[in-house]
């Protein structure tokens, strides 16, 4: 398979799919395994194993998430992390937008709405390709909105 991630393959071929009973068996059957319940931990390291170029010291430089943060998020230590945490390292491990909802539900985190400006922000962010934080916050910014990936500190 080419670059297309596996996420983004499996939802192309089921766009594809006639609505007759037989072709949906057929679809379950050919993917049983892709269908199976997941977990983000399961989720980023199919995604990594797609991806051989991207490393993990990568991701946390491009997300500015600290390494061992995002890397507890990664490894399974830490299943629930913050929603903006989350989109930082699926920022800056390149997911499109399909694959960055999906990390979402996993995460049990609220998802992206389309109706709130600094959301919709990030997902024109990462529909143009964006796969460095610091250019989500600096469009963000120049656009006039909160930057939600900026460490608020008590006074």
């Amino acid at each position: 398979m080419k670059d297309e991630s596996r996420t983004t393959y499996i939802h192309q071929e089921l766009c594809n799919v006639p609505m007759d009973k037989d072709s949906y068996q057929k679809f379950l059957a050919n993917h049983e395994r892709d269908m199976q319940e997941t977990n983000l931990s399961s989720f980023f390291n199919d995604y990594l194993a797609e991806h051989p170029g991207l490393t993990v010291p990568e991701i946390i430089r491009r997300s500015r998430v600290s390494g061992d943060y995002a890397r507890q998020i990664i490894n399974g230590r830490r299943p629930r992390p913050s929603k903006y945490k989350l989109l930082a390292l699926c920022i800056g491990a390149g997911m499109n937008i399909i694959e960055t909802r999906r990390a979402l539900q996993y995460a049990g985190c609220p998802a992206l709405y389309d109706k709130d400006n600094v959301d919709a922000g990030i997902i024109i962010c990462i529909n143009n390709g964006c796969n460095n934080v610091a250019d989500v916050q600096a469009f963000l910014i120049e656009a006039g909105e909160e930057d939600p990936f900026e460490e608020k500190r008590p006074n």
